[in-house]
């Protein structure tokens, strides 16, 4: 997953040019550290697989029918 995200890094780096105001660091609301909207997507797309993660460790305790493919989506 790391050289995937590692990719991702590099591929809005291509993306985002000098002049692009997107290429300016930005605070979140909630987080007052500036960075690029780049790297604001991926902490995004990692939040969101912790999550994943955690419904799908809910939903084997409760012993529904869910694996590791229902986790990868494979």
């Amino acid at each position: 997953m790391a050289i995937v995200l590692f990719a991702l890094i590099i591929l809005f780096k291509r993306i985002f040019s000098e002049d692009d105001p997107t290429n300016k660091p930005a605070a979140a609301p909630r987080d007052s550290k500036k960075l690029i909207l780049g790297y604001r997507l991926l902490q995004m797309v990692d939040h969101l697989k912790q999550h994943k993660s955690q419904l799908f460790s809910y939903l084997k305790l409760q012993g529904k029918p869910v694996n590791t493919g229902d986790l990868w989506g494979m």
